[in-house]
């Protein structure tokens, strides 16, 4: 019933920004929304304008239009990315060594041959809307299988962020912002988690993983095949994020 009154809520915003017609089609394992234009319509041209011809997940990107919209449209973007990409769960969480508070976290899930949007998500986050992202669990095998012990490694690329950290943010569906709270609230009573974002030009102490055979495999872009891979943000940088400022700052990364 709560993801019914909350998809009727997403529904009922569309229609009037869109003006079209836009059904709930649910099946056994998830609820679609589908809007049929059947003219071309203003509301269609600007969507295709915007989109810059993509239509699929596989090659979606951030129209560049939405860096420089107010804040409150960034944010009312990335909540309804949020409530499509993510499913808060106490599942996902962070805990630096054994009797160490357990953080949780909230999970921006993109598709694995996406590997563009997850570069623009981080960016939106951390720069217009200064939401600090731990950090970036990439489906890449350095990262996926850094034991080289045959893992399945192309999986979705995973954005997390601390669970209070993601609060101004929020998600539209009532009953996801309501485990968002509880989650905050449990990291804040823990003490918290370190704000400061992650920033791929600082020089980094890093733990080295395995050789992988995996790193020449065609799932991954040019810009990554071929290569190996220490960390996370060393990727981030590969595939051309220019986020902070070199520093002579020194982490020990610890991928979880």
């Amino acid at each position: 019933m709560a993801m019914r009154l909350s998809l009727d809520d997403v529904r009922n915003r569309i229609n009037e920004l869109l003006e079209v017609n836009v059904k709930i089609e649910p099946s056994k394992f998830n609820n679609q929304l589908v809007a049929v234009f059947t003219k071309n319509t203003m509301a269609w041209r600007n969507l295709t304008t915007l989109f810059a011809g993509r239509d699929s997940y596989d090659t979606f990107e951030l129209p560049p239009v939405l860096f420089e919209t107010p804040r409150e449209i960034q944010l009312e973007f990335m909540r309804g990315f949020a409530d499509a990409a993510a499913t808060p769960s106490r599942a996902d969480y962070a805990q630096f060594g054994a009797g160490a508070p357990v953080l949780h976290r909230i999970v921006l899930q993109v598709q694995h041959n996406n590997w563009i949007l997850p570069i623009q998500i981080c960016r939106m986050l951390q720069v217009h809307l200064d939401v600090p992202v731990q950090h970036i669990l990439w489906g890449h095998p350095n990262m996926r299988d850094p034991h080289n012990r045959g893992k399945q490694w192309a999986k979705e690329h995973r954005i997390r962020i601390y669970a209070e950290n993601f609060m101004p943010v929020g998600f539209r569906f009532a009953f996801k912002q309501q485990i968002l709270q509880e989650m905050a609230s449990h990291n804040e009573g823990q003490g918290g988690s370190r704000r400061a974002a992650c920033n791929p030009l600082a020089k980094h102490r890093v733990r080295p993983k395995t050789k992988h055979p995996e790193e020449k495999s065609k799932r991954l872009p040019e810009a990554l095949r071929r290569k190996h891979f220490n960390a996370y943000f060393q990727i981030c940088k590969a595939l051309g994020c220019s986020q902070g400022t070199p520093s002579n700052q020194l982490v020990l990364i610890q991928e979880l």
